[in-house]
């Protein structure tokens, strides 16, 4: 009924960049530098699940994570260093990290119809890393220059019909905030972190038919997304707002072998913004710049299965 998963992973960065230049942004004369670093550590990771029955199980999970650090330009351009955040420039950056805390559960339920699993989760995520912008000479550095935590709840079911229908449930909402204040960015302790909506949803219907006695299949889904933010120190009016997209797709079974499938991406051709960086707080003049989301799509897919 109890099951343990425990694990260790060391390991051992090793890096080295050769830079040489030249130029107006450089000075009269050419500069080489030689930047290198070593990191090494582990990450650890714990498990334990409880399965009372063959339908149910309950488990809590820690574990631990890295992106690998590198190297910057060895040193700042000349024409960088009055810029008021030259001072946290460094040849080198470290891997960020984090830790994650999780409970769930997983169950199936009404005669194994319906599938479901849920968590809970914490993640800490230290030094985190962060692209430094110097508006006076338009350079930029990788610097670890933050601390966030994002907690939430996460939610998939599956529920199946005897008519051949499967109804798909998907939910989750996120809270991510800053940790601590980072100038550069216009950050402050308890600012939502960018690119995260508070919530997202999915929903989709899938029917199993007969069709000129070939096996089909039809599908419906409706994914939503909350309104986020893509910078900080945005005003309200430069968030990216809440959207949905609809998608159509259908399958049919050719033979043993072959299958034909016709699949349409945002139907209602829905126009939605994925990132706006648009004005800040403190500057008007700043343009704004936003990515939209693809338009409606069309595709056509043949599978032949050989052997």
């Amino acid at each position: 009924e109890f099951e343990i998963t425990a694990g260790i992973r060391y390991f051992r960065l090793e890096d080295r960049s050769h830079t040489r230049s030249s130029g107006i942004w450089i000075g009269p004369e050419a500069s080489e530098n030689v930047s290198e670093g070593r990191e090494s550590g582990n990450r650890k990771k714990f498990g334990v699940s409880w399965m009372p029955s063959r339908d149910l199980t309950l488990y809590g999970l820690y574990s631990e994570g890295y992106r690998p650090g590198g190297n910057n330009f060895p040193e700042l351009p000349n024409a960088c260093a009055g810029d008021d955040f030259a001072d946290q420039f460094s040849p080198r950056y470290n891997s960020d990290q984090i830790e994650n805390t999780e409970l769930g559960i997983k169950a199936n339920l009404f005669d194994r119809r319906t599938r479901l699993a849920a968590a809970v989760y914490n993640i800490d995520w230290t030094d985190v890393r962060t692209s430094i912008y110097m508006p006076s000479c338009g350079f930029s550095y990788i610097a670890n220059a933050a601390n966030a935590r994002s907690q939430g709840i996460e939610l998939e079911t599956s529920t199946y019909f005897d008519s051949g229908t499967t109804l798909t449930f998907n939910a989750s909402y996120t809270d991510s905030k800053m940790l601590s204040d980072v100038e550069a960015l216009g950050a402050s302790r308890g600012d939502d972190m960018t690119m995260v909506p508070k919530y997202n949803a999915y929903v989709a219907l899938d029917q199993e038919f007969s069709l000129f006695d070939r096996r089909t299949f039809a599908r419906i889904d409706v994914a939503a997304y909350g309104s986020y933010k893509s910078h900080f120190n945005v005003r309200d009016e430069d968030r990216s707002p809440a959207y949905q997209t609809v998608g159509l797709s259908g399958r049919m079974d050719l033979n043993e072998n072959a299958t034909v499938g016709v699949y349409i991406d945002n139907l209602l051709n829905e126009r939605y913004t994925t990132y706006t960086s648009a004005r800040s707080r403190t500057s008007s003049r700043l343009p704004l710049h936003e990515i939209y989301g693809p338009e409606r799509s069309v595709t056509l897919r043949f599978d032949y299965r050989f052997f």
